[in-house]
């Protein structure tokens, strides 16, 4: 597997996250339970990677296979992560979150539905820690 860090804008990755973040199971899990305009990502995504924000996107041989993205906040990182359900529970996401995370020493924070318990796994597996928890959705912090 490869980690690719995405600086600019590239139609056909950026193609690949909006496939991704339409599926019905990442809409699920997502804080946000909108479908995503196809215009309105690019342009969304153009800016993202204008400002201090990472976006990794995992690949496996010519096939990529889901996203990281580390969006600046204040004094945090606030990281998301979705994957293809084919690549579920097979540790992919816990070594790739590790790999950046460790590497990029930041004050991270992850907001995860109280639901979605392979989010939740990953977060721990890579050494976040439950700070504090809402009606809707747990904090981790790392």
């Amino acid at each position: 597997m490869r980690i690719l860090h995405i600086k600019k804008f590239d139609e056909k990755i950026s193609n690949f996250i909006f496939r991704l973040r339409n599926k019905k199971y990442v809409i699920i899990n997502s804080l946000k339970q909108n479908k995503i305009l196809r215009k309105e990502h690019n342009k969304w995504l153009k800016k993202f990677l204008s400002k201090k924000n990472k976006f990794f996107v995992l690949k496996i041989k010519k096939n990529y296979i889901g996203y990281i993205r580390i969006e600046k906040m204040r004094k945090n990182f606030k990281v998301s992560w979705a994957l293809l359900k084919k690549y579920k529970n097979k540790k992919i996401m816990s070594f790739a979150l590790q790999k950046i995370t460790d590497k990029l020493k930041l004050n991270y924070v992850a907001l995860i539905k109280k639901n979605n318990y392979p989010s939740i796994k990953v977060a721990t597996n890579t050494g976040f820690k439950l700070s504090k928890k809402s009606k809707t959705y747990f904090t981790f912090h790392k």
